[in-house]
């Protein structure tokens, strides 16, 4: 009997540890480089060397998207609201405004259709090229280069945290804008190697991938340090939600951590390619995009919930959905981040001074509002922005 018992807890830990690994995903096609990837709700855009694949049901079942592109790459994908923009390495900016069904060239203004990838805030969104920064205030209709104090024009990453954008390029560096891209400053002290492989933003820090580390600066760029993942670790991607962050690299596969950054831990069961191009999440799965034809895969996300000090009956955020004035219950003098679905902050609120915020000048959707109170404990909710809604 105890031999019984142990051999069926043996199987359940068998099990148990089985049911966390990344799966490859079988319904989409394989080969090729993949990408890119950007979730709205439970639709998935994923862009490979060889076209665009959509899933409208959390990655179940894929289908072809075809956008009018001769070569069938796709760089980079991003999401605003009913605008979905693709970034092609020959061939500019593609945009749809119907979930994909029809889609339009938009390259007015660009002097390079090399695209490496975008940023939005506020209105404005920012396309990286080979050819430097551009910057639209029309979806993409006319395109206009912000390049002043740029000098290495290859701009690999782009990111924007609380009005401050960063670009980061292929021997550059990272450089920094506080006037919306009008003016651009070096920002490299603390960084072994100005080789820019991504950016991105976590909380109240930007995060920076060379070649060599991943950094960390919580001053707008002015200083770097090394944030911990390990020498020569080269960052490709990144996705996060709630207190769980993502971070897929050239080689070493999936880091994840719990703390912002703090400390990092290995999460690569079951892969078979860890060169990781692309991440995002969709529901309760973890989505990555390896290269050299070894397709998607998935795995569920970790469970690691969001630190509270207060119950969540102390702090309501309503009505939910909402035409943009949200009420937000026992947050005054908190810090308020609006994120969209990949994790970009999309505006911001410091200091709270009343219980409501206005999201009226967001596109429809969701977002995920994080309520930082004066003890720096993050409380996060689900949003969704309907016009209509009354």
């Amino acid at each position: 009997m105890k031999k019984l018992i142990v051999t069926i807890f043996a199987l359940l830990f068998l099990i148990i540890n089985l049911s966390a690994q990344w799966e490859q995903v079988t319904t989409i096609p394989f080969g090729g480089n993949n990408y890119s990837l950007a979730v709205n709700g439970n639709d998935i855009y994923h862009g490979t060397l060889f076209g665009l694949f959509h899933s409208s049901d959390n990655g179940s079942y894929w289908s072809t998207i075809d956008f009018g592109g001769v070569d069938s790459c796709v760089k980079t994908i991003i999401i605003d609201g009913n605008y979905i923009y693709l970034g092609t390495p020959a061939e500019g900016v593609f945009v749809s405004t119907d979930a994909g069904l029809a889609w339009e060239a938009r390259n007015n203004g660009l002097t390079n259709l090399a695209i490496h990838c975008f940023t939005i805030m506020g209105s404005s969104i920012f396309v990286a090229t080979e050819g430097g920064v551009f910057v639209s205030d029309n979806q993409g209709i006319l395109w206009t280069g912000i390049n002043n104090g740029i000098t290495n024009a290859s701009i690999r990453a782009l990111t924007n945290l609380d009005g401050v954008l960063f670009a980061g390029s292929d021997g550059g560096g990272v450089y920094v804008s506080t006037n919306n891209g009008q003016n651009w400053a070096v920002k490299n002290n603390g960084l072994v190697s100005w080789y820019i492989s991504h950016l991105f933003t976590y909380g109240s820090k930007v995060f920076l991938g060379t070649d060599y580390d991943l950094y960390e600066s919580s001053n707008n760029g002015n200083t770097w340090q090394t944030a911990g993942l390990g020498t020569y670790a080269k960052v490709l991607s990144s996705t996060s939600l709630n207190s769980g962050l993502y971070v897929g690299t050239d080689g070493q596969g999936v880091y994840y951590s719990t703390n912002g950054g703090g400390t990092w831990t290995e999460w690569n069961d079951g892969f078979q390619n860890k060169n990781v191009y692309s991440l995002a999440i969709c529901g309760e799965e973890v989505f990555a995009g390896v290269c050299c034809g070894f397709g998607l895969w998935k795995r569920e996300q970790l469970s690691v919930g969001i630190a509270e000090k207060s119950t969540p009956g102390n702090l309501v955020v309503f009505p939910n959905p909402s035409n943009g004035i949200i009420t937000i219950t026992n947050a005054i003098g908190s810090k308020i981040r609006v994120l969209n679905t990949i994790g970009i902050t999309v505006t911001y609120f410091d200091n709270l001074q009343e219980n409501t915020i206005n999201l009226s000048q967001l596109s429809d959707g969701i977002y995920f509002v994080n309520i930082e109170n004066p003890g720096n404990v993050i409380i996060s909710r689900k949003v969704v922005k309907l016009s209509n809604t009354k």
